[in-house]
């Protein structure tokens, strides 16, 4: 009997082996983006040290307790930085600043014989700051959560809680230890969980990306192209039709060949990043785009200067990819194609980044299946429906390669509907979590 249950615990931990470090494996393998690798990084670094802690520490403070202090430190910084990535640099001076300040924190507990809660205490509110930091970036990183994304928001809040209810131990010493321990083992284990779905998550949905962006390509190539040639011979004509505009016909035939080129580039990277990562998402000035996008349209349709009103601050950027370009000319492009004789863009900002652009013509408004089509992010893995534009569709596609959640709504005025109102909605839980 006793031979039993020696081979049950041979096998329990070895199950248990197998299955961590398979967790581990494809926390690291499924972490594509720079944010995540932290995330997974950190969560290892953490659980190695909080398995330790377990392993070799009691409810008295042993000299080994700063390993499982430092580790979980290092494992909860990573964490942390890794969801602050987005907007500040790596501060590594901070972790062998921490490691100092936790082992002269043992060392004086261990001095004094102070109790095992009180000297852990620094290290539990650090780790709860940092799983509330990182289940606000989870939270704020999207504008629709699924409900991986609550898994993960719920997991981080969950490991917050365990270390809120540490303290409590200063009280009932004997019979909290387990318990917290108990709590903090759940706390880990959901959040790895929640983590590695959050993951695998991701890389399916960029997997979809790819396949979308292959089916996308070419009508996008043959559909834009042709609006830049189309500006490029229309100013070339009219250079030749008024010679004293010509200088200004001719820039803008040259400054259109240039936005050609980058288009061409945008849509070379974009293919060559198919088999790697997420297209590059750089800082734009979002009213010298709009005013680039405003000249090429006022310029294929004849506009006036008032036919597409701007309000949008010179200041304000907006974070994207070059293709933003090409999927604001799109909706100009389907507004005036369909009548629209006005176009007005505006703005939502916070700390001088852009957060939310609407596009509002008169044109009459979209049928409902083009609406609905336009609404749901998942339109592209559908069969297309009958009767839609490739000016439809390629705006839905754009807003997916552009990180964009896209909604579309009737701009009403009394009972009646007038047109069309594009909601342009941008990630900026960065910027909102350094306010």
């Amino acid at each position: 009997m006793q031979e039993l249950e020696y081979l049950l615990d041979v096998v329990l931990t070895f199950a248990v082996l197998v299955l961590y470090g398979t967790v581990v494996w494809a926390l690291l393998r499924y972490a594509t983006q720079p944010k995540h690798r932290y995330w997974a990084i950190g969560w290892v670094v953490y659980s190695i040290g909080a398995i330790f802690g377990v392993l070799v520490s009691t409810s008295g403070l042993v000299p080994s307790d700063i390993i499982s202090l430092s580790l979980m430190f290092f494992g909860s910084r990573l964490i942390l930085d890794g969801s602050r990535s987005a907007y500040r640099p790596i501060q590594w001076i901070a972790y062998p600043v921490g490691f100092v300040f936790l082992l002269l924190d043992l060392l004086l507990g261990l001095y004094l014989s102070v109790s095992f809660f009180l000297v852990f205490l620094p290290l539990a509110i650090h780790v709860a700051y940092a799983c509330i930091i990182s289940a606000k970036a989870v939270y704020e990183s999207t504008p629709q959560m699924r409900r991986s994304d609550w898994w993960l928001v719920g997991g981080l809040l969950f490991w917050a809680s365990s270390w809120f209810v540490f303290p409590f131990g200063l009280f009932f010493p004997e019979s909290f230890y387990f318990d917290s321990m108990i709590l903090q083992a759940g706390g880990i284990l959901v959040t790895g969980s929640a983590m590695l779905t959050y993951f695998l998550k991701n890389v399916t949905e960029d997997l979809e990306v790819q396949y979308q962006v292959s089916q996308i390509m070419s009508s996008v190539v043959q559909h834009d192209i042709r609006n830049y040639l189309q500006t490029i011979r229309n100013s070339l004509e009219l250079a030749e039709g008024e010679p004293h505009k010509q200088d200004h016909w001719v820039e803008l035939a040259g400054e259109t060949v240039d936005r050609a080129s980058d288009f061409i580039d945008d849509m070379r990277m974009i293919a060559a990043s198919l088999t790697r990562e997420r297209s590059p998402r750089v800082e734009v000035p979002m009213r010298e785009m709009i005013q680039q996008v405003k000249e090429r349209v006022s310029l294929e349709y004849a506009l006036g200067s008032d036919d597409v009103w701007v309000e949008v601050p010179d200041s304000v950027t907006v974070t994207s990819c070059g293709l933003l370009r090409e999927l604001l000319w799109n909706i100009f492009d389907n507004a005036f194609k369909h009548g629209s004789s006005r176009v007005v863009v505006r703005t939502m900002s916070e700390a001088g980044h852009v957060r939310d652009l609407t596009i509002e013509d008169d044109g009459g408004g979209l049928p409902p299946d083009v609406k609905e089509f336009m609404n749901r992010p998942d339109s592209l893995k559908r069969p297309v429906a009958p009767g839609l534009g490739l000016g439809v569709i390629l705006i839905r596609g754009l807003a997916m390669l552009c990180g964009v959640h896209l909604e579309v709504t009737d701009c009403i005025t009394g009972s009646t509907v007038t047109g069309t109102c594009f909601h342009l909605v941008f990630d900026t839980s960065a910027r909102i979590l350094s306010t």
